[in-house]
């Protein structure tokens, strides 16, 4: 018999107080911001590139990039100048963060994710099965720039509970 191995941060409550995501898509050479961020976001660069300009300082965001943007993040984005930005993003705010996880300003807020990681697949699922789901409404022209997003809360992580 295996044994199931937990993981710190989920024994030591983790709970966030609510989860918004969708999909995005926007036209060569468009705009987003700047903003002051009132919650986290996780940000996806599915097809496409961004810069991305956080507190005045830009940063490449090729396909496969995920942004971890923070409460109070003062940001804009500018979509590839070439072709349309699809993005997928979760919007969230922690309830109760893990104890052990390091200071929020040592979190990384770009990373360039390698083939195979395992990241991006998850966001995929939470996309899919939360703010999607069956029967939701995914039909979004590719050009255009509204988005389509889906609300919950509260989640607990390790929990069974899963979307409605």
């Amino acid at each position: 018999m295996s044994k199931v191995r937990r993981t710190r941060g989920l024994q030591s409550g983790l709970e966030l107080a609510y989860l918004l995501g969708g999909m995005a898509a926007y036209r060569a050479g468009e705009t987003f911001g700047p903003r002051v961020l009132g919650d986290y976001e996780l940000v996806w660069i599915i097809e496409g590139s961004a810069e991305y300009r956080l507190r005045g300082h830009a940063h490449n965001a090729p396909p496969g990039t995920v942004i971890l943007a923070q409460p109070g993040f003062s940001e804009e984005y500018t979509w590839d100048r070439r072709g349309v930005t699809r993005h997928a993003y979760l919007h969230f705010d922690m309830s109760r963060a893990a104890d052990d996880w390091p200071a929020r300003d040592a979190w990384p807020v770009l990373r360039r994710m390698p083939a195979g990681d395992a990241l991006r697949p998850l966001f995929r699922t939470v996309i899919d099965r939360w703010c999607f789901g069956p029967g939701r409404d995914r039909g979004r022209n590719a050009g255009d720039a509204r988005s389509v997003n889906r609300r919950h809360g509260p989640v607990r992580a390790g929990s069974a509970a899963g979307p409605p």
